[in-house]
């Protein structure tokens, strides 16, 4: 908007909004009503914004996912066996997770207090996972239309846990199993383009989290895909098939 004017974009791709999705909702739904196009549905978004929510909606398809909970907004936190994470259900880039020895650890009640604390306002609410038994290593997978069109693997460095965080090491490449269940966790979601992080846990692979609108630079470097024209290709086709 500028003086009372507008222009009208035919092709939209946001990017890392997802804690004030409410307000980036009703602008999709405006740019919608205006003939633009997403890469996602706002309904899809919807479920992969929420890392509790995306979680339940994986479920109910069954795809496999490390458990989650948000029960230690009641002061309750559940007994997990071994080692536990704790991340922001909104978060990206790996701020805000922090991991504990045990449910028994007391920062965790710190955490739930915090959460229930009336003078502290909290935009989001936290999850409390069980530690993934291949945590330290996971897998990045980009999908477009279905199918999978670059795939990482990610190391977090040495003292951490954390694969998407600073001077963590990524390559090229992913096992068939966890590329099978990206694509599986994307199409259960409704989305055409997604960042599906993908971790090995126990016997298989679990989803870990998926991202309606992933950043996509560092996939790009490390696989020399170009994932960014083929996302503007796939769009143009969607506009002129939708204004034909």
């Amino acid at each position: 908007m500028n003086n009372g004017s507008h222009a009208d974009a035919q092709i939209v791709i946001p990017r890392g909004v997802n804690r004030v999705f409410p307000f980036v909702s009703q602008w999709m739904k405006l740019m919608d009503k205006r003939g633009s196009v997403f890469p996602n549905s706002i309904e899809s978004c919807e479920k992969s914004i929420d890392k509790l929510r995306t979680s339940i909606a994986l479920v109910d398809e069954e795809i496999a996912v490390v458990p989650s909970s948000v029960a230690l907004l009641t002061g309750f936190v559940p007994q997990y066996d071994g080692a536990l994470v704790v991340k922001p259900a909104f978060g990206s880039g790996g701020l805000g997770i922090h991991s504990f020895p045990s449910a028994d650890d007391p920062r965790i009640r710190g955490i739930a207090n915090l959460s229930r604390n009336p003078d502290i306002p909290l935009y989001q609410h936290f999850l409390l996972q069980p530690m993934a038994t291949g945590a330290g290593t996971d897998h990045r997978v980009v999908i477009l239309n279905g199918r999978s069109i670059a795939a990482t693997t990610r190391r977090a460095r040495t003292g951490s846990f954390i694969t998407n965080g600073p001077n963590a090491n990524v390559e090229a490449g992913a096992p068939t199993g966890a590329i099978t269940l990206a694509e599986q966790a994307a199409h259960a979601l409704g989305l055409r383009f997604a960042g599906v992080d993908v971790i090995r846990n126990d016997d298989g692979f679990a989803v870990l989290d998926v991202n309606c609108w992933p950043g996509i630079s560092m996939t790009e470097e490390v696989t020399s895909v170009d994932i960014a024209s083929a996302l503007i290709e796939s769009l143009v086709q969607d506009f002129r098939v939708a204004h034909s």
